[in-house]
């Protein structure tokens, strides 16, 4: 059992610098160990989650189990399973690695990183060597950066089973975008990365400077903030950028506001007023912004924005203003009647109200946002359940599907929208919908939704049909993968054998073994 001896915040004032060294590195330990027992946790509830199989259903007794350990832990659905991978890995693939975690001996990023570079170790007895040599040798490697760490776990793969290396292959085929990272993004604006093509980066490096040099010698922004604005009217599928100039006769104020091509929906609470419009020669109507929200602060207080989305995020008053400058149109979502609808799918004003007091899916720890998302019933319609604000609530679709079809989960929602989600466990988890957070003063209680009615459909084998099918299995996949890998490793590893053999006859000296050629005897 793991026992160290942690000082309380009072004891500290006393203790002399080295001792305070002590108390950081020992708090470190008990660190360590605590998560090392969170992912025992977890490991023993994916066993047991495991057990009960859902064949050919899409959401599978894994994600099911991710469910629980996202609503525990209120993390996404996607670190749920990396949690639940890295527990089962230490628990049984790698287990003197595991239990010095659980000693407090190596940190829970270690441990993370070193299942991480053995995933593609497939022989049972390989790995067992592998753990064996990690678990041995880790404590005296001392300090070591991630890039220093990685590179000496795959010095040791590499002495056992040279295919499993994790190679890093930064090919054609990683070419991505990413936009927004809620991290680092602050108001009015959100961050854009990823790797192109080389070809495609220089057309665009280039199309970008083009624009932002081909509008007249009064415009006020800088070379990078008109490359930015660039990109904008690109997304706007215009090849120009509007001049930025006060001259309204400028021949360069031509062009498409990025507005015109999409419809934004504000949350904002208060008025904003617009800022005084510039003149301008041609440039297209923005789309429509649909605002909603609460009445107006106390006079002085400074209105806020949120635009729901992927990559949305808070905006100021004043880029919220000139926005409406430029022609954009408001509509305010309003709270629906006390009456229920009598169909299925809620109308459009309904679906909007709920979307826009959600902002994003209801689960613990999800943040898709409501645009993506499903509208789901608190009290399920077949059962007799109403389509009414009061018992709708956004989810997505992975969550929808395991809050109906997975046993044991159900819900309860109340009039101000506020949600608890009890789980097969019987622990319940309690949310507010976004909007109520971000605008306390806008009242989102709408009417008490009448009792449950009688069944408008029987239970019966034939709703699984409704369940989405999974092609392939998670096992499947995953060694899929790995094989895939490990193929590549192997043929780059024989052509980099090939070419130092190459080398040394060409230099007149004897070739090297191959990593593949066994030991002399």
């Amino acid at each position: 059992m793991f026992e160290v001896r942690l000082c309380d915040p009072g004891e500290l004032r006393p203790l002399g610098d080295a001792a305070l060294i002590d108390a950081i590195t020992a708090a470190a330990r008990a660190t360590a160990a605590a998560e090392a027992r969170q992912l025992a946790a977890i490991a023993e509830l994916t066993r047991r989650r495991l057990g009960a199989k859902a064949p050919g259903w899409g959401c599978d007794e894994w994600d099911q189990a991710a469910a629980e350990v996202s609503c525990a832990l209120t993390v996404k659905h996607g670190r749920a399973m990396n949690l639940m991978l890295r527990a089962m890995t230490l628990a049984e693939e790698l287990p003197k690695v595991g239990a010095l975690f659980l000693a407090g001996e190596i940190t829970a990023w270690t441990a993370a990183t070193i299942v991480n570079r053995t995933e593609n170790v497939i022989d049972p007895e390989v790995r067992a060597q592998i753990d064996t040599d990690i678990a041995e040798t880790i404590t005296g490697w001392g300090p070591l950066s991630q890039t220093k760490l990685e590179a000496t776990i795959d010095t040791v793969v590499a002495d056992r089973d040279p295919d499993a290396v994790r190679r890093s292959r930064a090919t054609v085929a990683s070419r991505s975008i990413t936009i927004g990272d809620p991290r680092d993004d602050g108001s009015d604006l959100t961050s854009i990365w990823g790797k192109l093509s080389i070809t495609d980066a220089a057309l665009l490096d280039a199309t970008l400077n083009a624009m932002a040099k081909a509008v007249c010698e009064d415009d006020p922004r800088t070379l990078a903030q008109r490359r930015a604005d660039a990109m904008g009217a690109l997304a706007a599928q215009s090849d120009r950028l509007i001049c930025g100039c006060d001259n309204p006769d400028c021949p360069a104020k031509t062009g498409v506001s990025p507005a015109a091509r999409v419809t934004v929906t504000v949350v904002t609470n208060a008025p904003v007023t617009p800022a005084p419009r510039r003149r301008t020669n041609t440039v297209a109507s923005p789309g429509p912004v649909d605002a909603a929200g609460p009445a107006g602060p106390a006079p002085g207080a400074r209105p806020v924005a949120f635009v729901p989305g992927r990559a949305g995020g808070f905006i100021s008053a004043e880029a919220l203003a000139a926005l409406i400058a430029l022609g954009a149109k408001v509509r305010t979502v309003t709270a629906p009647g006390p009456d229920p609808e009598r169909r299925y799918r809620p109308s459009t004003a309904l679906d909007a109200f709920v979307r826009t007091r959600d902002l994003s899916c209801r689960w613990p720890g999800c943040d898709r946002p409501a645009a993506e998302s499903d509208i789901d019933h608190s009290n399920p319609w077949d059962d007799g359940g109403h389509t009414h604000p009061s018992s709708l609530n956004v989810k997505c679709r992975l969550h929808h599907l395991i809050r109906t079809f997975a046993p044991g989960w159900s819900e309860t929602q109340h009039p101000d929208g506020t949600l608890t989600i009890t789980s097969p466990t019987g622990h319940s988890y309690t949310s507010k919908p976004l909007s109520g957070i971000l605008f306390p003063d806008w009242n989102t209680t709408t009417a008490q939704p009448p009792p449950p009615g009688k069944p408008r459909r029987k239970r019966g084998p034939g709703r699984t049909l409704m369940k989405p099918a999974r092609k392939r299995d998670r096992a499947t996949l995953r060694a899929q993968r790995i094989k895939r890998e490990r193929a590549l490793n192997a043929a780059a590893i024989a052509a980099e054998d090939a070419a130092a053999q190459a080398a040394a006859r060409a230099a007149g000296k004897p070739p090297p073994p191959g990593r593949y050629d066994p030991p002399p005897f």
